[in-house]
């Protein structure tokens, strides 16, 4: 009996060391002008006859959907080779009006090898107009596994809860593909002229090369010094700049070799960073020692800026850095030539991110759920768009006109329209969202 039992355990540990992530999303094909809704009541995923029960991602899915994706479920599987999704239906309306169903349980075969610390998108294909067949409902899905999606207009996005990164096509702000990132992925950046992603682990303390031609990763590296690594940026394509929260060190790193070139202790917990490239600055928020510390780009210490109670966010436009104060819910402005602060402006409760284009300044006020837009040169707000719970992280893709901002409260990314500045809907990941990057 004790002997079964140790052994069930080991292989419960060793399983649970294997395991990988699933994510599942629902595409909508051929929609109607009425609402169709979905309840299921499980979804599985075969292996040789056994059967991995993967977390529903919400009561009821409608093909209303924005951009034609739902989140429909996700969770952790062990390696191995699988050979059907199977989809167990609750009930299906028309309208709010409950449809007959023709059968309860698909199964679909679906045959994907999934590797140790992966991360695996599946899409289901819900042909919505066939599926209706007067007061019935009969099932119309077809599946397919994640293939490498296409270089250029492209949203990354990590995933800290789940060792995910995501690819979104910003033409249809549809996930495309997952990769598993392990180790608590936090900041991403991209070099798109030399076909690189850099994505930082937390618990691991490695930067992740990530291909963006291939989707896949080709390095990584071990960052010295570093207890808790969070934040990231690029100096130039050879070299990057990185923060930690714990020991308060930034570090320099040579990003073709991984080679350490530099490294500074100052103040207390480093949070965001920042690159001007007219000045050749680094800037570095420090939100226990209310301070923004300057630095050279080899981390020379130029000048100690005070600003607020907990300064978190920095953005740097038009010779003016802009730093958002979590504690009071206002941004500092400085004028860079002279360094000397121009102006504060009220934005909204926990202001904590900062985020340019050519015309305007959005503000990520994280309890209020609010974007909060500023024109740039202006000391005042002009317009607030409710975009969810948790806004943090924000990026654009201009050609497209696209704001996304990570909304940690709900799992998601709120799209903003950057012409008509309207929330135009949110893209469901099924895990929270840390760091944003696009690559055009």
């Amino acid at each position: 009996m004790l002997l079964g039992l140790v052994f069930s355990f080991f292989v419960l540990l060793i399983s649970s060391s294997w395991a990988s992530r699933v994510n599942v999303f629902l595409n909508l094909m051929e929609p109607l002008d009425q609402e169709v809704k979905l309840s299921f009541e499980s979804i599985d995923l075969l292996e040789n006859g056994n059967s991995i029960n993967l977390k529903l991602s919400k009561k009821f899915l409608s093909s209303k959907a924005p951009f034609r994706q739902l989140f429909l479920a996700g969770g952790e599987a062990p390696r191995g080779r699988y050979n059907a999704l199977v989809l167990k239906l609750k009930e299906a309306k028309l309208n709010n009006k409950n449809l007959l169903l023709s059968t309860t349980q698909i199964k679909i075969p679906l045959r994907f090898e999934l590797q140790k610390d992966a991360s695996l998108s599946l899409f289901v294909f819900w042909d919505v107009k066939n599926s209706i067949k007067g007061n019935k409902f009969i099932p119309n899905f077809y599946a397919r596994v994640q293939s490498r999606p296409l270089r250029g207009e492209t949203v990354y996005v990590t995933c800290e809860d789940t060792d995910t990164l995501f690819a979104i096509r910003a033409d249809t702000n549809q996930v495309m593909a997952s990769l598993g990132v392990s180790g608590i992925p936090q900041a991403v950046v991209a070099d798109s002229d030399n076909d690189r992603l850099f994505v930082v682990s937390e618990r691991f303390r490695k930067l992740n090369v990530i291909e963006l031609s291939s989707f896949r990763k080709i390095d990584s590296f071990f960052l010295p010094l570093v207890s808790s690594p969070r934040y990231i940026v690029l100096i130039n394509s050879n070299k990057a700049a990185i923060t930690d929260y714990r020991s308060d060190y930034v570090i320099l790193v040579n990003l073709l070799s991984g080679g350490l070139l530099n490294s500074k202790r100052i103040g207390y917990s480093l949070s965001e960073i920042a690159y001007s490239t007219s000045n050749d600055q680094i800037f570095i928020s420090s939100p226990q020692n209310q301070a923004v510390y300057v630095l050279t780009s080899n981390l020379t210490l130029v000048k100690t800026l005070r600003v607020g109670h907990k300064p978190r966010g920095l953005w740097i436009q038009n010779n003016r850095l802009y730093v958002a104060d979590n504690a009071t819910g206002t941004v500092n402005v400085f004028d860079l030539a002279s360094e000397e602060l121009v102006g504060r402006v009220r934005s909204g409760r926990g202001a904590v991110q900062v985020f340019g284009t050519a015309n305007r300044i959005y503000i990520s006020n994280q309890k209020e759920g609010t974007l909060s837009l500023l024109a740039p040169g202006q000391l005042t707000i002009f317009k607030k768009i409710r975009v969810g719970k948790g806004p943090f992280l924000m990026t654009v893709c201009s050609r497209r006109g696209w704001l996304y901002v990570g909304l940690k409260g709900e799992n998601s990314l709120a799209v903003i329209d950057t012409t008509s500045e309207k929330l135009v809907g949110k893209i469901e990941l099924g895990c929270c969202p840390f760091g944003l990057t696009v690559a055009q």
